[in-house]
Formats: structure tokens, C-alpha cells, sequence
């Protein structure tokens, strides 16, 4: 029989937690504040876990290598490019401080619950919200404005609400600020709920599963099939394919022509994506291998509008494609026991500019001792997860 998870930790800490979730995510923030708040919850979640916090060697190494090689690495890339050093980009590694503080503070298993419950709460109400407005677009004007990108839109807390100008983007963005970018909060919360669930189809399956979907993201789209794949037994996901297959084949070509149409070779997303890398690649190799610094990505690549959109080519341009190869193998080794996580995260790297997220940054560390993933002796509680045989 499968393996089923129970869990006993305080409501109290898995609220903390969500809460800065919900801060990484959300665009109501700008980015100082969202530093100052998620420093706040972060410190809230080691005192009140302090007794728990479990510092590792090699955790404090990768630290010490960040902040020891990279920070100088990355003044030494201004000063050769843009004779300045922009101290901006050093928020990026505020972030990394932030996310090590919480790793040590929390477990794999903590994060990803908190996760899946905000993820599960915010579709339980986002999704008739974005329902009705289907229904009756007026209900905008009970909605709350905000302004990210140069553009004012709407939230209602749980469902933020696309606008350029007059025009509304009907695509489901939940509480984060791009589908792209949620993606991968959804796809991390489907798959601990399948990984703890015994792989069953719930009602929370099944919501994150139309979050998804709605969203229109491509990355997100097709690395869903990706953590089903991996995360069933085959029988498992031959039952389930055979008996949603009508549904599954209208969504997979509806959705196709919609990505092939307005995402991938000949829209204007992809021309826009395709300029910057082809300007990035085609340029000086030893730039493309070690970057251009920050204070020469921001006052040069991104005022030419050609800054990267994504966390591959914005971390390529800044320190250089190496760099980006060094993260991503760290993120793998890291979650050499939960290989999906890093699938996932690196599937979110090719679409949105996340790497310095503290919940994403979060990976980069091994952390606290994991109960599920590490399976300890029965009987044994760890980490507030009970492993109960069924």
C-alpha cells in the first residue's frame, strides 16, 4: 500500500510560511518592501522554530561562496564594463541571505505544505471569482488597483487581474503577478500533493490542474504532463489517462494551437524573446560566458529593451552563462532526492526571472532534515510528518 503523510505542525508556523509565499509571489509589493516583509516573516518563522534550526557545512559554504566570489565577481563585471558598481543588484543577494536563513528554519516538507494549502485556498476562492467576471466583466469595479509593469490592474487579493490600458488580459494569474511566474508555485504544490497523496486525483489535483490550464502558460502547460508522468505509477496514469481521455485530447489541442498561435515561432512573444537571446549569443563569447555586470545590464542591455525576461538569459547577461550552469547543477544536487523540484524550478528558469525569489533560493540549500523525502525509521516523528502505513 502507499505511503500517507500526517501532518502536526502548528497552524500558526504553516501561515507564516504561506505568508511569505504569498509575498514572493505577489506583485503588490514593490521590492524593497517585499524584502523588509518577508525579513520580518522569515525572522517570525526562526524564532518561533528555534529550537529546530539546523545549520549545515555546506549550506554555509555555498553562502560564503555566493557572497565571498560572486558579490566581488560581480563589482569586478561593473567596474570592467560600466566603470560603476550599481548596488541595486545587490538586493539579489539580500534574497539569497533571506532564503538561507529560511532553509535552515524550515524543511522541504514545510515549505511545500504551506505551498500547497495557500495554492489550494487561493484557487478555492480565486477561481469563481475569475468565473464571474467571465460572466460580468463590471465587477472589475469592486476591485482593488494596482500598478506593475508601467500598467495599472486589478486585484482582488487571491485573483490578480491583467490590464493594459482599457484592454483586460483573460488569462488566470491567481495571486501572483504573471501566469508564467505561478506556474511554478502550482506545479510544486500538484506534485507534494501527489507525492504525499498516494497519487489519487482530488479536489486539490484536480483545481491546480484548471489553475494551470487557465493560466495559458506554455512552460507551465507542458511541464504539468511532466509531474504527472513522473509522480504516478504507470497503472496509475493509464487509468486516469484512459478515462479523462476525451478531455485530456480536447485540451491538449486547444491549448497547442493557442501556444503555437500566440506563443512559440512566428508571434510576437517569441520575436520578442528570440531578439534578446540572438543579440546576447551573437555578441563577445567571453561576455556571454562571464557576463556584463549588473550596472552594465541596467544601463545599457535593459535600456535598449533587450534585458532578458528569464532567469537563463537575465543571469546569463549579468554574470555570464556559467554562472547560470553552476546554479542550475546546485539546484540538482541539492534535490538529488526530489528531482522534480529542480525540474521544475528549471523549466520556470527558461520563462520568468525568479532565481532570487527566497521561496526559490530556498532549493539552492540542502536545509533541514526532510521526513518525507528521507524516509527515517517507522514509528520516528520528524519534522512534525508522521508516516502512517495504509
Amino acid at each position: 500500500m502507499g505511503l500517507q503523510f500526517k501532518y502536526s505542525s502548528s497552524c500558526q508556523s504553516i501561515w507564516l510560511i504561506s505568508t511569505v509565499v504569498f509575498i514572493t509571489a505577489s506583485p503588490l509589493f514593490d521590492n524593497v518592501i517585499k524584502i523588509i516583509f518577508t525579513a520580518f516573516f522569515i525572522l517570525a518563522i526562526l524564532m518561533q522554530n528555534w529550537k529546530g534550526v539546523r545549520i549545515k557545512r555546506r549550506d554555509v559554504l555555498v553562502l560564503t561562496v555566493i557572497y565571498l566570489i560572486l558579490v566581488p565577481y560581480a563589482a569586478v563585471l561593473d567596474q570592467l564594463n560600466a566603470y560603476s558598481i550599481d548596488l541595486i543588484g545587490g538586493g539579489f543577494f539580500v534574497s539569497i541571505l533571506l532564503a538561507f536563513v529560511l532553509a535552515c528554519s524550515v524543511s522541504k516538507d514545510e515549505l511545500l505544505l504551506a505551498n500547497e494549502r495557500l495554492v489550494f485556498w487561493s484557487l478555492v476562492l480565486g477561481l469563481p471569482v475569475y468565473a464571474a467576471l467571465q460572466y460580468n466583466a463590471a465587477l472589475l469595479d469592486y476591485a482593488l488597483n494596482y500598478t506593475y509593469g508601467a500598467w495599472s490592474h486589478k486585484t482582488f487579493l487571491v485573483l490578480n487581474v491583467l490590464q493594459v490600458g482599457d484592454y483586460t488580459i483573460n488569462r488566470f494569474v491567481g495571486f501572483g503577478r504573471e501566469p508564467g511566474e505561478m506556474q511554478v508555485f502550482y506545479l510544486l504544490a500538484l506534485w507534494f500533493r501527489l507525492k504525499t497523496n498516494s497519487a489519487k486525483v482530488d479536489l486539490p489535483v484536480i483545481l491546480i490542474v484548471v489553475g494551470i490550464t487557465l493560466g495559458q502558460s506554455t512552460a507551465g502547460f507542458f511541464a504539468m504532463f511532466i509531474v504527472f508522468f513522473l509522480s504516478m505509477p504507470f497503472r496509475k496514469l493509464l487509468k486516469y489517462s484512459l478515462i479523462f481521455s476525451p478531455l485530456i485530447l480536447y485540451f491538449l489541442v486547444d491549448q497547442w494551437m493557442y501556444h503555437f498561435e500566440h506563443k512559440l515561432i512566428g508571434s510576437a512573444s517569441f520575436a520578442g524573446r528570440y531578439e534578446r537571446y540572438l543579440d546576447f549569443f551573437s555578441g563577445d563569447l567571453s561576455k556571454t560566458l562571464f557576463g556584463y555586470g549588473n550596472a552594465y545590464y541596467i544601463q545599457v542591455i535593459a535600456a535598449e529593451g533587450l534585458g532578458g525576461w528569464d532567469t537563463l538569459l537575465q543571469l546569463s547577461q549579468r554574470y555570464g552563462l556559467v554562472f547560470f550552469i553552476l546554479l542550475v547543477s546546485l539546484l540538482f544536487y541539492n534535490n538529488k532526492h526530489t528531482p522534480v523540484i529542480a525540474v521544475i524550478i528549471s523549466m520556470a528558469f527558461v520563462s520568468q526571472s525568479v532565481w532570487f525569489y527566497p521561496v526559490i533560493a530556498f532549493f539552492y540549500f540542502k536545509g533541514r532534515p526532510s521526513f518525507v523525502f528521507s524516509k527515517p525509521e517507522e514509528g520516528v516523528v520528524v519534522n512534525n510528518f508522521q508516516r502512517i502505513e495504509s
